[in-house]
């Protein structure tokens, strides 16, 4: 504010602020401020007080250099070369000459360093205009690879779902076909072989009243409804249905244990899988009394998120080797796969057989 007035009002007087201004500079060791409240206090007394314009212009010159600014030193030496004596303007021409000198060419190097900057900077860009088309051309060409790869993952994915529905298909009917053969032979065989027998025990007036006779009838109306293929109501004591199933076959050499087979395991299973866990199970236990001759036989049954385990354990011969797919572990194998199920076999135990089927709720 001082400054612009005294430019202003030539007689207006800031050397008070001028001063006030320096010694804050001072206290605040602001070397820059200092350089330049010496140089206006010099400028205020170059027409008014020669000594006192000397001694502040010596005063910016030091401080110039301690900050080693060029601008501002060759601006002291000016004021030295005027206000001096004679013999000391020589010296301080000299001195500024050489520091003018050397400014002159830092500034001169400088510009050819920018002109060498800015014609490399052009040739960049030139250069990059240059590989700007050569990638546009290349982008080009990735574009149609990437779309290429995503046609493929979509025909490969398509193609996927087709062959797995294909697949699950010719397992449903192959399901069926098995049902369909398993229904004749039980109508042909079964049933046929039942009827002549109740034939038989109904001509023997011993036997008439026999409760057996009852229970090969009841039996024989059952296996007309498999071959039949009669529809099932739903059960909703499917677990007393397995309890009454599996402890079926215990008998006074065979201990059946059972554990976890409960009503809430079954709640949310659909009646296709209740259907055919029922036949695997009854599958696992027609081997364990024909060929197993295992004295314990534990099952249990666990639910692990959305999935239902059961675990077979018995202490028999086991078996010896790698399952051999005869018959009934063939269907056993179809009817695991039908509701997205697996059955593994440990055959790898000192003792016995372990068996776990895990299948998923719904």
């Amino acid at each position: 504010m001082s400054l612009t007035k005294w430019r202003q009002n030539p007689n207006y007087n800031p050397v008070a602020n001028f001063l006030k201004a320096l010694h804050i500079r001072e206290k605040i060791n602001d070397q820059w401020g200092q350089n330049s409240s010496y140089a206006h206090l010099a400028d205020y007394y170059i027409q008014k007080q020669s000594d006192s314009a000397l001694f502040y212009a010596n005063k910016m010159y030091h401080v110039a250099k301690e900050i080693k600014s060029a601008d501002d030193q060759l601006e002291a030496l000016q004021k030295l070369i005027k206000l001096s004596p004679p013999k000391e303007t020589k010296h301080f021409f000299n001195v500024y000459e050489k520091l003018n000198d050397s400014v002159q060419i830092a500034r001169n190097a400088a510009k050819n360093q920018f002109a060498l900057i800015r014609y490399d900077t052009e040739k960049s860009k030139a250069d990059n205009l240059v590989l700007q088309k050569d990638n546009e051309g290349k982008r080009y060409q990735i574009i149609i690879l990437i779309i290429g790869i995503l046609l493929l993952i979509i025909v490969g994915t398509l193609w996927y779902k087709k062959r797995k529905q294909r697949l699950e298909l010719e397992a449903q009917n192959t399901i069926r076909d098995n049902k369909l053969k398993t229904s004749q032979k039980v109508h042909d065989v079964v049933a046929n072989g039942l009827y002549r027998i109740m034939s038989k025990l109904d001509n023997q007036e011993t036997l008439k009243d026999n409760p057996i006779v009852n229970e090969i009838e009841e039996l024989y109306e059952q296996s007309r409804d498999l071959s039949y293929e009669k529809p099932k109501s739903k059960d909703q004591n499917f677990h007393e249905k397995i309890f009454n199933l599996l402890k079926s076959f215990a008998s006074e050499n065979t201990r059946v244990i059972l554990v976890g087979n409960s009503a809430p395991l079954w709640e949310k299973v659909s009646e296709k899988a209740k259907d055919e866990i029922e036949h695997i199970l009854q599958e696992l236990m027609v081997n364990m009394g024909k060929h197993s001759q295992a004295s314990d036989v534990v099952i249990k049954f666990e639910q692990a998120e959305q999935k239902i385990n059961i675990y077979y354990t018995d202490n028999g011969i086991g078996i010896a080797g790698k399952p051999q797919p005869k018959n009934g572990l063939t269907n056993t194998g179809n009817r695991i796969d039908a509701i997205g199920g697996t059955i593994t076999f440990d055959t790898k135990v000192e003792k016995g057989l372990k068996i776990q089927i895990s299948f998923p709720v719904s």
